[in-house]
Order: C-alpha cells, then structure tokens, then sequence
C-alpha cells in the first residue's frame, strides 16, 4: 500500500526528471537521483554523477558506482592501466604512478556503490545478485576475462582499477570502507533482507583486508529528508581577538585551530566540500608542505601555529560582524589554504578526543583572510596571487585566466554556462545539458582542435599543464563563436550517443569524443579541422553528417574491441583519422 513518502517522492522525482530535462525512463533516472541525494556532501557535479552510472545489461546488481581516495572522487573511466604509457606523459596522468606519490599517508579508500529499485520494498533478490558479483570481483586472485560474457565492460573496469588502486596502497597500511546503498520506495526490511545485508557486509570484509563494509537501506521518507535538506550559506567564525578591519569587506584576524575546524566541518564533523569547491589547487597529497604542516601540528605544541604556517584567505558574498570577535561569512569559498585546512582536519580527525576532552586546552591559532570580492576579476586576480607562492599543476590555475571570464560571458548569450566555479550554475538550477564544465570544454576542444579524441578520453589534464598545447585551445585570438559551437555539439553529440544501437551506454560514452571530432571533421570537409572553418558553421550544421559519423566510428570501435581501452589508445584514433579522410576523398 502507497503512504505518504511514497506519493511525494514520486511526485519529487517526476518533477526533477522534467525539471532537469533529463530524457530517461523514470526507473532509469531514479538511479542518478539516489546517487545525487546520497553524495550530496561529496559536493559531485551532474558530469561526475553521470560517469559513476553504470546500470545496464549485466550490470551485476550495481545501478552506480564512485571510488574516493581521502574525499577526492576518482575518474576510474580515465584511469590508465597500462604500465606502457609513454614515461614523459606519466606524471600528468591518472594511473598508479599518480596514486603512490599522492596518497603517502593516512589513507582511506571509499568505495560507494549504490543499488537502486524503483519499487515498493527492500528484496532479497537485489543483495544475492550483489552478493555474487562482490563474490567474484573482489576475489584478487580472479582473472576478469572470464566473466567478459558476465558482466559489462564497465563494471569489469571500475573493479579493475578498484583492484590496481587497493593492490598499489594496501602496503601503506590504508583503510577500506564500502558504503553500500540500497535505494527504493520500502518502509520496512524483512529480518531475511537484513540477513542478506549481514552476509554480503562480511564477505566484503573477508575479502579485502583492512575493509569495513556497511550496507544501508534508504526508503523514500529518507529520500526525501535528503531532497529537501538545504546547503548552508551561513557560516559562523569566532576569532580569538577582535578583527583587523579598515572597511566591511576584508578583515584580518586568529581563529584557533579547533575552532577552524568546526568551521569546516558540519555536525557529523564531515568536511565541507563546497567551500573548498572554488580553491584552484587539489589537495597535494605527495607534496612536502603537507608533510611538514601534519608535522607543526603534531610536534609544535608549544608554538602558536601561526608563527609557522601563511594561513588560509576565505572569499565571501558577504561578511556581517555579530559581535567583536564573531563574523557571519555567506557563501564562503577557501581559495588559499586548503593544505593547511586539509591537515588540521585530519589532525582532529585522527585524535577525537582533542575535540571532546574540553579539559585539553588548545591554544594555537591560524591567520585568517576575509575578503568580499568587488567583482569576478577582482576574485579571479586574488585566487592567482594568493596561489602562486608553491608549485601547483599549471592546470590548476587556468581558470583565473580572462579567456575563461570571456567564454563565460559569451556562452551565456546562448543560454549555455560555462562552469569555471564548480557547482555555481548547478546551484544556480541550471540545468544539466545547459552547462559546459572546463573539462568538458577542454575535451571537446582537445577532441577536434587537436584531433586527439583518445587524449579527450583520458588525459586531457596532460594538454592544459603544457603551454603550447593550452595557448593552442584556449587562445584569445579564438573566435568565442568556436568555443560556443563545439561545446554545443558536445551536448548535442552526449545526448545522441546515448541511444546508439548495438552499444552500451557507458561504451557509447566511450566515444563520445570521437564521435565528435568525426561530425566535425566530416562536416567541414577536412580531416584536420581548423578553428576558421569551424567558426563559419551553425547550430544545424552537423546535422546531416551524424548518422554517418556515428557508421564510421561505431563500426571502428566494435571492430577493434569496443572497450574501454580501446577508445583511450591512439590506434583507435590514428585509424578514425584515416578512415574519415578516406570517406572525405570517395565522397567529393
């Protein structure tokens, strides 16, 4: 019988599908909604949501599917296993290299996987499908291509790259936890559902050391108590002296470190991602200051912290003082000191009991920077000043450059938003095919501008830290119009690859990227398209070339494997070339 929850969470779902124009079945579509509301705290954009989706046939009982090392989502899609990879491309990519020398210490892998049925109970069915694939897949010693006929290519490569990752950091003592989410419309679970959950959180254990595994039933009432929980805007700081302040829109002052803790963390003391969302530098885990940091706060308990550490300078939409020492920040943003607010939560995090024992006295304080940005230039000016103190990934910064400033602006006339802040247009309620992420706009750009869709795939980091190949993108002398267009056909090539026949959907987003250099390509009439040819088409030119460029590149793909791999390597994109310049040449 259909209560209360039941009805709304319908409606709720039925509204955020239109809503968000999302064109899937309503079944089809609850699956990213749960993965939305239950990694609401992981702060993932539509984009990453979408990769983590790999419900389909063979799906082996998982609808989707998130690996995180110490809170960072990791791309396993992007992941290159191949120990072969070029040495001089090695450092920019995501591979084990990547992993060893990031994660050194204190590491926690975070496996989330999340079953999702649209129906009005919990199953034992759903966790013995889980159970088996767990079973198989977590078992070290099992040759995956076995199960090649059991599973898809997709499933068989995120427990793949599970496996590198576990395999690569296990030696450094790090933990595992499996949060496993089962989702639908249920109210109660039947004892013989709750031994199922029981069994299938021991074999996990059993199978991986230094594993906790926790199954978690969510009914619609807990689904929509997460639907309608509200991000905080409204942050409370106290300082330990009254501020430094000339004017009301920057201040200087001390913040003791436990309190800075509590400022970034909520009341489960869990961090707050999406102040962090704005900082240009990714927590480098392989890099020396953080060592040193963890060791000042481990070491240096008779030093005030701040004699030895620059900082962190928040951004805020507005900054209202309650009191002499206490400060309402809005919508605050931590755009430098994100190692020093890394390591201060670890550091509580790692011993609680500083936190609860108020007879420990902890009087060491952190420098705070509060400023209210006059405009977007301004912002973008102090995020490039404040971070160019230490060696941080060139990529990193490439936001803050005005051409990024330019393309927002233009795209914006188009009714498409260029995301150059994480999350701001997805705040704002922009809809999911409306906005153009940098690493979208980047693959698109690398895809055709360069003819490297095998790097759009997987490496298009690697491209943004070289100079030459960044200057070559995202170039001022680019018309804007360029940049519009292939972001447009971007969204336009994502949404038709989704119903290709005979494919997948994670092997038609597989090849995405190639699909679009080759409409480009077959469109323009030249292999090698340039950005002047491009910046003469329209919205409507491409439209006649697509079933063509899908024959072209589909039957490629299938011939060569139509996997994963396939698509990252450059012979699949060396022989798309050729063939389209072959079908240029037949057909004048």
């Amino acid at each position: 019988m259909s209560n209360n929850s039941h009805i709304i969470l319908g409606q709720i779902i039925e509204d955020q599908k239109d809503e968000l124009e999302i064109d899937a079945t309503v079944s089809k579509f609850f699956g990213n909604f749960s993965a939305l509301q239950l990694l609401k705290n992981y702060e993932l954009s539509y984009e990453e949501i979408e990769k983590g989706d790999v419900d389909g046939t063979l799906d082996g009982g998982i609808d989707n599917l998130y690996i995180f090392i110490n809170g960072d989502l990791i791309d396993w899609t992007s992941f290159i296993l191949d120990d072969n990879t070029e040495s001089d491309e090695s450092d920019n990519l995501l591979n084990k290299k990547f992993i060893r020398e990031k994660y050194k210490r204190n590491i926690e892998i975070e496996v989330v996987l999340i079953q999702s049925k649209l129906e009005n109970s919990f199953n034992e069915t759903a966790i013995i499908k889980l159970k088996s694939t767990l079973t198989n897949l977590l078992s070290l010693e099992n040759d995956f291509e076995q199960y090649s006929t059991r599973y898809s290519p997709c499933i068989l490569e995120a427990f793949l790259v599970l496996r590198e990752i576990y395999l690569t950091l296990i030696p450094r003592r790090c933990e595992v936890l499996f949060n496993i989410y089962y989702t639908s419309k249920g109210t109660d679970v039947h004892n013989n559902v709750k031994a199922q959950a029981i069994e299938l959180e021991q074999l996990v254990c059993e199978k991986l050391t230094n594993t906790t595994a926790k199954l978690e039933f969510i009914g619609a009432k807990k689904l929509v108590d997460l639907y309608q929980k509200i991000q905080d805007i409204d942050f409370e700081l106290i300082l330990v002296e009254n501020t430094i302040s000339n004017n009301t829109s920057s201040y200087i002052g001390l913040i003791n470190i436990k309190e800075l803790f509590k400022f970034i963390t909520d009341n489960t003391n869990t961090l707050i991602k999406h102040i962090f969302e704005s900082n240009v530098r990714d927590y480098q885990g392989k890099n020396n200051v953080n060592s040193e940091i963890a060791n000042t706060l481990r070491t240096n308990i008779t030093e005030d912290f701040w004699w030895l550490n620059n900082g962190v300078t928040i951004l805020s939409s507005k900054i209202t003082p309650t009191s002499n020492k206490k400060l309402t920040i809005q919508n605050p943003e931590i755009v430098n000191g994100l190692q020093t607010s890394s390591e201060i939560y670890r550091y509580f995090k790692e011993n609680p009991t500083l936190l609860t024992n108020e007879s420990i006295n902890e009087q060491r304080n952190v420098l705070v920077r509060l400023i209210v940005p006059s405009s977007d230039e301004v912002r973008d000016k102090i995020i490039k000043a404040t971070n160019s103190q230490t060696l941080i990934p060139k990529s990193s910064l490439r936001a803050t450059d005005p051409i990024h400033r330019q393309i927002e602006t233009f795209l914006k006339t188009k009714n498409l938003f260029y995301d150059r802040r994480k999350n701001f247009y997805k705040n704002e309620g922009k809809k999911p095919k409306e906005i153009i992420s940098i690493p979208f706009m980047s693959q698109c750009l690398i895809s055709v501008i360069m003819q490297k869709p095998d790097y759009a795939r997987a490496r298009p980091s690697s491209l943004l830290d070289d100079d030459t190949s960044y200057d070559r993108l995202f170039s001022e002398n680019t018309p804007l119009n360029v940049y519009y267009l292939l972001s447009y056909y971007g969204k336009k090539i994502e949404d038709i690859s989704r119903t290709i026949n005979d494919l997948e959907q994670s092997q038609s987003s597989d090849i995405k990227f190639h699909l679009l250099y080759s409409v480009v390509a077959l469109t323009v009439r030249n292999h090698r398209p340039n950005k002047g040819e491009i910046d003469i088409l329209t919205e409507d030119s491409i439209s006649e070339n697509i079933s063509t460029a899908i024959e072209i590149t589909k039957d490629l793909y299938i011939s060569l494997g139509a996997t994963n791999k396939v698509a990252k390597s450059p012979k699949f994109k060396d022989d798309l070339i050729e063939k389209v310049k072959k079908y240029l040449e037949e057909n004048p």
